[in-house]
């Protein structure tokens, strides 16, 4: 369900999808599918926030780090 409302909002600001992503790449994370949260994590990392949108989900931005660094080799 997630992934078809960021396939139906493709077109939403940044800002707006980073949390879905980083939620997506939760769940697939702990549903085992690294590869697939290694991928959108990816996504999250190379999305063009301006500082404004940086600050604003902070804690968002915060849990993707994690994520990120709890999936390195």
């Amino acid at each position: 369900m997630l992934e078809n409302g960021l396939a139906r909002h493709a077109d939403a600001p940044a800002v707006q999808r980073v949390p879905a992503l980083v939620y997506l790449a939760e769940l697939r994370m702990r549903t085992g599918d690294r590869d697939g949260a290694v991928a959108v994590l990816a996504d999250v990392e190379a999305m063009e926030l301006t500082p404004g949108d940086r600050e604003a989900p902070d804690t968002v931005l915060a849990t993707a780090a994690e994520l990120t660094a709890d999936l390195r080799p």
